[in-house]
Order: C-alpha cells, then structure tokens, then sequence
C-alpha cells in the first residue's frame, strides 16, 4: 500500500475537542501561535545540555584517552540511563503534585550534572556521571513535548512541536557556539584540559539559570496551568504504557498495525543516526586532527541547519505529510553520511576536513525535518485517544536504536581501525529506513 494509507484520516472534532479540564488555547485558530515563554529558559538549558553531550564525547577521545569503543559506551550507557529514566517516570509522575516540579528537577540536575564533570579524571566516573546525565535528562526531555502541546487544539500540534524544536535547537546552535569560541580562545592560553573542565562549570551554571527562568514563567501561568501538564503527562506515562512490557490492562490496544511498522522504521533510522553521529566526535578530533574548537563548530553547524529547516514545519507541512518528510529526509541523511565517508576514503585529513563539516550541516537539515514530523506521524499513526503513550514509545525506539548502533559503531570502529566503515554501515541503515518507508 502506498505511505498516504498509513495516515487514517480522524473525525476533525475529535481531534480539536479538549478534555473538559483543558486549558484554554495559546491562541485562537487564525492567529500564529504564540511561543509560550517557559520555552526560553527550556532554550538556554538545551544550549547547555547540547554542548555538554558533545563535550563529554570530545572530552573522553582527546584528554581522557578513550578508545572508539569507549567513546561509543560513553555515549550508549548515557543513552540507556535516559531510557531507564524515561521508564521511572511511569511510577513518579502519577504520585507528583504538580509535573513542573519534576521539570526544573531535571533541569537543575543535568546542569549540576555537567559542572561535576569538570572533576572527572578516570574513564570510570566519567561513565558514572553519563548515566546520571541520562538519568536526569528524561523528565524534561518526556516532559517538554507535553507541555508544548497543553492547551493547544489537536490541528496546531505541529505548529506547537515546530516552536518547541526550534527553539531547542537554536539554543543548542548557540551553545554550541560559545562552547567552541571558548575552546578556540581559551586554547591560546592554557592545556585543553583545564579549558575544558572550566566549561563545563559554566555551562552547568546556564543551565540552572536557564532552569530558574522556566519555573518563574511556569509559576505566573497558574496553578491551572500546572494541573493540566501534571493530567496530561500522567495519561502519557500511566500504566497504560504496559504494553511496552507486552501486558495490557484495558482492551484497547495500545498500538496500531501501522504504528508498529512505524516504530520499526524508526528504530532502524535511529540505529544508523546514532552510530554516525556517535562516531563524528571521535573521527574529527583522532582520525582528521581537528582542533576541540572546529569539532564543536561541526555539531553547531548541525544545530544550525536544524533550526533554519524546522521553520517552514510550522505552518502545517509536517502535519499534512509527516511521513514523506520523513521518507525524504532519511534519504538525504543517507546520502549525507556516505559522502563523509567518501571524503575520508580517498582524501587525505586536511583536505577531508573542509568538506566533513558542510555535510555534516547536512545532517542537521535532515535532523530537523526529522525531528518535527516524527512527533506529528506518531500523534497521526496512534490509536485515537493514546498518542500520548505512543509518543513515549516512539522516543523509547528511538533512544534505543541510538543506543544500539552508539555501542555498536564505537566496537566496529576499534575492530576495523576506522569509522569510514562504519559510517557507511550507519548509511546503509539510514536508507533501509527510507526504502521501508516508501515501499509502505
């Protein structure tokens, strides 16, 4: 069947009809949607967490010494902690007053998180601190697209899920961006060990600002406003969500035929999305030399890319073809991964990096679309009335066909002396994703 029969069309009254206890729109039907301003400070704490992800990677292959392979179970026991945190939300949120609380807790806790790594000089609390990084990281992370969505009509979904990645996106561009200034500058002036660890202390700093910000405006918007987000996300992370055990407590299945096939779509993307993106820290700084500060400016690149391709998805194109921006986007992801690996193949390290760094804002185009029509192709494919456990599935897939193809690509690139490889086994994925897509 063709991809348009994977969108079953829903009655537009019981998509725009909120529950009783709704709260009232952000804005009325013909005027834009207005960016709440909790967002911001959800912003600048992105900037932080970006930076610092990337920080920890470029940190372990350059100072700590890390191997690939280490490098990869870096970034995978992060990933893994983030699931596990995800999968404790199901029994904390329920028995929370109010989810914003449990909101700027993540925030402030990623932010205190990243300044201990300013302490780290062993592998093992450098993996210590990655899983209470991904630990902490969940209830935001769970938590935002919620929040994003509360009091908007079912139609402005997309234009609410555009705001909240653009906005996470500009603020990880622009953390990023500071975070390679300061490697750049600071390198004149001392070893990038101690540059290092003094960003991490600032960083971990904006995030508790960023956190403080969000709870100030999240305070003023009510405690109806905190009752509505505490509903909505315990409907999403409710024992509902058994059936990601493969036990359902009620009859109505949780998953549709076509969301199924969807999260396997997903998870082969994202298998391939993780190893390639994984392994860029390590190839850039190990295998084509770069400097700390132009391996920043390559994922800021990514960041910016992102952001600028996430604008047009407000206006309703992710909502009307969520899965051919999908399917389109993967193929450009695809295509993107196997030129930096043709680069590396043929041409030596310091002709390679000028043309690693604009495919990889390549990837970041890609990111971008992908980021916005996922969340509307999962809220579309869902079984009416459960889109929001299925959005917790479809990030649960996703985060773990990141995990599996991080741990994997770092142990191949160890095994195989290289990440060229390794990059084109992440395409392959990438495009077996697409080609799943598009034949369905």
């Amino acid at each position: 069947m063709s991809t348009e029969t994977l969108i079953r069309p829903r009655p537009q009254a019981a998509l725009d009809a909120p529950p009783a206890t709704q709260a009232r729109p952000a804005a009325s039907k013909d005027g834009p949607l207005k960016v709440p301003r909790w967002m911001y400070g959800y912003g600048l704490f992105q900037g932080s967490a970006v930076s610092g992800d990337s920080l920890t990677l470029l940190w372990g292959a350059a100072v700590l010494g890390m191997s690939p392979a280490m490098v990869g179970l870096l970034d995978a026991v992060g990933s893994i902690a983030f699931a596990l945190g995800i999968l404790a939300l199901v029994f904390l949120v329920p028995r929370m007053s109010h989810s914003n609380n449990l909101f700027i807790f993540s925030v402030v806790g990623v932010g205190l998180t990243l300044a201990l790594f300013a302490t780290v000089s062993s592998t093992l609390l450098a993996l210590t601190l990655a899983v209470l990084f991904g630990l902490l990281l969940a209830p935001s992370t769970a938590l935002a697209p919620i929040m994003a969505s509360s009091g908007v009509p079912r139609s402005r979904w997309s234009e609410a899920f555009s705001h909240l990645n653009r906005v996470s996106s500009l603020g990880g561009a622009i953390g990023m961006a500071a975070a390679a200034v300061w490697l750049a500058a600071a390198g004149r002036f001392g070893p990038p060990d101690m540059s290092i660890r003094l960003l991490f202390g600032i960083i971990g700093a904006v995030a508790v600002v960023g956190a403080m910000y969000s709870r100030r405006c999240l305070a003023t918007a009510g405690k109806h406003q905190s009752a509505v987000t505490q509903r909505d996300a315990s409907l999403m992370l409710s024992t509902k969500i058994s059936g990601f055990y493969g036990v359902a407590r009620r009859p109505l299945p949780l998953l549709s035929d076509q969301l199924v096939y969807y999260l396997l779509f997903s998870f082969i993307l994202f298998a391939g999305m993780g190893m390639s993106f994984s392994g860029l820290h390590t190839y850039l700084v190990r295998d084509l030399r770069a400097p700390l500060a132009l391996a920043m400016g390559a994922v800021l690149g990514f960041k910016v890319t992102s952001y600028l391709v996430s604008r047009p998805f407000s206006h309703g194109m992710a909502q009307l073809l969520p899965l051919q921006i999908q399917g389109v986007a993967s193929l450009v992801r695809g295509a993107a991964i196997v030129g930096v690996a043709a680069v590396g193949f043929f041409l030596p390290a310091n002709l390679a990096l000028p043309l690693v760094l604009p495919l990889v804002a390549i990837w970041g185009i890609s990111g971008g679309a992908l980021a916005v029509a996922g969340a509307e192709a999962t809220a579309q494919l869902a079984v009416p009335g459960r889109w929001k456990e299925s959005m917790v599935l479809y990030m649960a897939v996703g985060n773990a066909g990141g995990i599996v193809g991080a741990s994997l690509g770092g142990w191949l690139a160890s095994l195989l002396g290289g990440f060229e490889i390794v990059f084109l086994i992440a395409a392959g994925l990438v495009l077996v994703g697409a080609a799943l897509l598009f034949r369905n």
